[in-house]
């Protein structure tokens, strides 16, 4: 799919032409009744049945979607006659021709339509508007039911050529619908497609990617973002993922290729190479950390190629205040790559001359010549600007435990402090120096540094995080920030091309995932409203990992500026538990946050980690506000959740309904409440992973009472989030007490919504309930 190389390249996804019939070029909608297809007998809401291909094979069903959902969505969208062969192109395989999709010419009649569109009257853009609207819906809603239909049923049940058919139609419809929607911008466009599509997936794990990341991938990003990352290659695919594939099919938790331990030892630029390893004096180091300062190194650099390089150390002092600005860079890396060393303060003399190489790039940034204005010894082309590396920087010797304690407490500020943070991870550093915006965060959501739990805190502290090359320095904060989040009566600009206007809002869509999971657009203000901060760092750590199970609880506490010593004296297992109780704010999402639950009473409301594939998953919005004294009356904010001093659980202000006692309280997957004798809400339990109990055991214990706590009680007329509790009855205090069960889907029934088997079985499964104005509550 041509369409997707904003930067040149050849697609590493090729689809071949299924052949059959072309399209005929009549009504987009009743093409199936033309050729025989029953299409209404898809919907996925009837059942676990086979897609019913006529009893013809699973092929002809290939031809014939290529046919109409392809070549026919291209010509009702644009309005003109497509010839079929500017979208086909012969190539061999092993000495065999055969025809393929290409969409190389894709952008020219993108363009066209562009021109026929603005000459058209006003009446004419609506009726056109109607039409292109009809046939991207039709066409998402047929290709999302299919797939999950394919998705619910064995691979026998598919073909390659059914499946390649059906994810080439996806990236072009993203394609279409993109375009649209910038030359439309009057309507809401917003028609997502399947990312459940198992061709992607296998394609990336058989060229060698993690399954782990192509998850994260799928899972976060729309299905041409994912091709296009694809198209990028990456680093991490030469690793050896065969371990990662074993635990992806055990529903383990993270890739191990990327894992660091006491085994994991510092790695020479060249497996060749023997030279010797090499670090700064640790004496210096440690009496610096004593002295209350932070040791800072800098490499001089030899003459000749065969000598050694130089330590320089310097001490930077790091007051309390919170803007200070240090002259130093800190770099952020994973250890894992071949820049740590658990046994020693040293490194390879090829990496230092490497690491040294990257650092005499970023004197050309604008934070590097600052330093070297503030102290001109730096402008020397042999020595580095200064930096602190946790491998040279934290003593590792068993005798220094206490220095090394001291070192984990002050992370935050270390890297808060630093002039810059530089980011050093093999696919970062092999970004070319031409790189699009798009490139580059393309290359930052799928390296090894975006996994890594410390990482986060480390880049998104950082007053500036650059990316160094062999050619230049990359500022990502400006990158990312050439897309800002779009106010919500806001568009993209309507000019330049075809293919310019697909990556511009592709671009922004990666732009939104990396302030999501790389590094927020607003500096951390934890003074200011630690809750939010709080809430921000759950969601990035959801998609990420570390190799050692107490680090999770220490980097939470120093990113929220908390003194880790209490939870270093911890054992790992015991540490988020205690982080809970230190932590100078709690926050709802806590509740939402998946997975297994910790066993202890008083706690059992939150999860036993925030890592993952578990943690705090979506980013939910709770409501803040409320009347205290009902309609009408003063708004007040709503206190922030703390720990019931009792030792009970959580306290947290809800509204939500109280399920009525009846002779048999079990519940169903779905069902309904009724309130009132206007208002209806429909329910579906999720799966979040909590294995502590499941769907039917609560479905089958008829003597627990239940409430449903909403998360926000105005977002329920759309889908909403909500918590299925066990009812506890009220303390002494008034305050109503509950058990935390499941993660509920709820939404505002109208019946009309609902049709055939699904509208039966939730009819059958309805219960009574009444509302429960905003109040307290404690979970456990």
């Amino acid at each position: 799919m041509e369409h997707l190389l904003f930067d040149g390249g050849s697609a590493p996804i090729v689809f071949s032409y299924a052949g059959g019939e072309s399209w005929d070029g009549g009504d987009f909608q009743t093409y199936p009744v033309r050729k025989g297809w029953d299409v209404s007998i898809w919907d996925w809401s009837e059942g676990d049945a086979d897609v019913d291909t006529h009893n013809l094979p699973l092929d002809a069903l290939a031809a014939f979607l290529q046919s109409w959902l392809f070549f026919g969505l291209l010509e009702t969208v644009l309005g003109v006659k497509v010839d079929s062969s500017e979208f086909l192109r012969e190539v061999k395989d092993k000495g065999i021709s055969r025809r393929v999709i290409t969409t190389s010419k894709l952008d020219i009649y993108l363009e066209n339509l562009r021109s026929d569109y603005a000459r058209l009257s006003d009446q004419e853009k609506l009726q056109r508007e109607d039409t292109i609207w009809d046939a991207l819906s039709k066409a998402m809603l047929v290709n999302f039911y299919l797939n999950k239909r394919l998705n619910l049923k064995s691979r026998e049940q598919s073909s390659s050529m059914l499946i390649e058919t059906l994810l080439c139609q996806t990236l072009l419809h993203r394609a279409v619908a993109r375009f649209i929607d910038k030359l439309i911008p009057t309507v809401d466009w917003d028609l997502q497609g399947p990312r459940f599509l198992h061709l992607l997936e296998n394609r990336m794990t058989y060229a060698g990617w993690c399954p782990f990341d192509v998850q994260f991938l799928t899972m976060n990003l729309d299905p041409d973002i994912v091709a296009f990352i694809f198209s990028l290659g990456s680093k991490t695919a030469s690793k050896n993922h065969r371990l990662c594939h074993n635990r992806y099919t055990d529903s383990r938790d993270h890739c191990i290729a990327d894992s660091a331990g006491r085994s994991s030892l510092p790695k020479h630029t060249q497996s060749e190479c023997v030279c010797p390893l090499l670090g700064p004096d640790m004496e210096l180091v440690e009496e610096a950390i004593r002295n209350g300062n932070l040791p800072v190194v800098a490499i001089v650099l030899p003459q000749n190629d065969s000598d050694d390089v130089v330590f320089s150390l310097a001490e930077e002092e790091l007051p309390d205040e919170r803007l200070f600005i240090g002259r130093y860079f800190a770099i952020s890396h994973v250890w894992n790559e071949g820049l740590g060393n658990p046994n020693a303060n040293l490194l390879p003399s090829c990496q230092i001359k490497r690491i040294a190489g990257l650092m005499n790039n970023v004197k050309g940034t604008a934070e590097g010549k600052e330093i070297q204005m503030e102290d001109p010894e730096y402008t020397e082309y042999r020595l580095t600007v200064p930096f602190w590396m946790d491998t040279f920087c934290i003593p590792v010797s068993p005798q220094s435990q206490d220095l090394r304690n001291i070192s984990i407490a002050r992370m935050r500020k270390i890297y808060a402090s630093a002039r810059g943070v530089i980011a050093l991870d093999p696919d970062l550093q092999s970004i070319p120096s031409n790189a699009s915006p798009a490139v580059l965060m393309g290359h930052l959501l799928s390296c090894s540094w975006r996994s890594r739990l410390w990482t986060y805190q480390e880049g998104n502290l950082a007053w500036c995080l650059l990316i160094p090359t062999q050619t230049g320095t990359y500022q990502v904060g400006e990158a990312i920030e050439q897309y800002p989040e779009l106010e919500p009566d806001r568009k993209d600009p309507t000019e330049g091309t075809a293919n310019g206007l697909i990556q511009t809002v592709m671009t922004r869509s990666m732009a939104d995932a990396c302030r999501t999971i790389v590094r927020s657009s607003v500096p951390p203000q934890i003074s200011q409203d630690p809750e939010r901060e709080l809430r921000t760092m759950l969601r990035a750590m959801a998609h990420r990992n570390t190799s050692r199970q107490g680090d999770e609880a220490i980097c939470i506490s120093t990113y929220m500026d908390v003194d880790p010593t209490p939870l270093l004296a911890e054992r790992p297992e015991n540490r988020l538990p205690k982080l809970l109780h230190i932590l100078p704010v709690l926050s709802k999402a806590i509740l939402f946050a998946q997975g297994p639950r910790l066993q202890e009473p008083g706690l059992r409301w939150a999860p036993q980690t925030f890592l993952n594939p578990h943690g705090y998953m979506e980013d939910i919005r709770f409501a803040t506000h409320y009347r205290p004294h009902g309609p009408g009356t003063d708004i007040r904010a709503l206190p922030t959740p703390y720990l019931c001093p009792k030792g009970r659980g959580l306290v947290a202000f809800f509204s939500g309904i109280k399920l009525e006692s009846q002779s048999s309280n079990s519940l169903a997957e779905h069902f309904t409440v009724r309130v009132s004798a206007e208002k209806t809400f429909l329910v579906d339990l999720d799966d979040t992973g909590d294995h502590s109990f499941t769907r039917s055991q609560i479905c089958a214990d008829a003597s627990m009472e239940f409430a449903i706590l909403f998360a926000n009680e105005r977002k329920i007329r759309s889908t909403a989030n909500a918590m299925l509790v066990e009812w506890l009855g009220a303390a002494e205090d008034g305050v109503l007490r509950c058990k935390r069960q499941y993660e509920v889907s709820i939404q505002d029934l109208d019946d009309g919504i609902l049709e055939g088997t699904r509208l039966e079985k939730v009819r059958e499964a309805s219960y009574q309930g009444h509302l429960i104005p905003m109040c307290r509550w404690v979970v456990d």
